[in-house]
């Protein structure tokens, strides 16, 4: 992106920040863990902040086989949400073949699906990860889990050329981004993939969609015809 449009752009994003809804959701509630595992879930808790994503899976992975259903479903989900964030595509995989959703909250079978995705995303299996997070969250599904979906499906569209449901993605996740410059950099990712679309289909796409997504489109619009703005690449 050339600098001075990067300017422009950024200076539209800062003055629209206002006209487009963006409230964050506040997190679901956790179940109630066994009593017995609450130094140790907070030891699995403070080495995943700390990055250690080898070591909390492991911790979780332990507590899993101590644990009773569906708490026993929880930890295992975690250990292999911490080793897909460690790199260990094979372990992750085989934790969530040990988890059985049956009988189990919404938000497990959720996080079920999206890890899985998430997985098939990482090792190039588009179409496998697309089917895995076809599912919506549920209407009480944390943030950061939404977060996590959003952010899937948009990588997921990106590499076959659908900018336009990716940026819808990436406009879903907007205003699930706490941080300023975290949420300004995906607010420039959505610009960028809405101006590869030609003018006649940001003005007949817009039309259509009367909501927070039709602003970004109309924002796309008007730099593309307001100021000459370039169609860019949207890499």
């Amino acid at each position: 992106m050339r600098p001075a449009y990067q300017t422009v752009i950024t200076f539209l994003l800062l003055a629209a920040f206002a006209l487009i809804q963006g409230c964050t959701p506040t997190p679901g509630v956790k179940e109630p863990v066994q009593p017995e595992f609450g130094p140790e879930l907070a030891r699995a808790s403070a080495l995943e902040a700390e990055g250690d994503y080898g070591a909390a899976a492991a911790l979780y992975t332990d507590l899993a086989q101590r644990s009773r259903p569906p708490q026993h479903q929880d930890f295992l989900l975690r250990a292999a949400h911490n080793l897909f964030m460690d790199g260990n595509l094979s372990g992750a995989r085989q934790l969530l073949f040990r988890v059985e959703t049956r009988d189990l909250p919404a938000e497990h079978v959720f996080r079920k699906r999206l890890q899985s995705g998430e997985i098939a995303l990482a090792e190039g299996r588009l179409d496998d990860a697309l089917t895995q997070l076809a599912h919506s969250p549920p209407p009480d599904a944390p943030v950061l889990l939404r977060e996590r979906y959003h952010r899937a499906r948009a990588e997921a569209f990106r590499p076959s050329g659908n900018l336009l449901e990716s940026a819808r993605e990436l406009s879903e996740l907007d205003p699930l981004i706490p941080e300023p410059g975290p949420r300004l950099e995906n607010q420039l990712a959505i610009i960028q993939r809405l101006t590869t679309l030609t003018e006649r289909a940001l003005a007949f796409l817009q039309t259509g969609t009367p909501d927070d997504f039709g602003g970004w489109m109309a924002l796309s619009l008007i730099l593309r015809t307001s100021i000459g703005f370039p169609a860019m690449s949207a890499g």
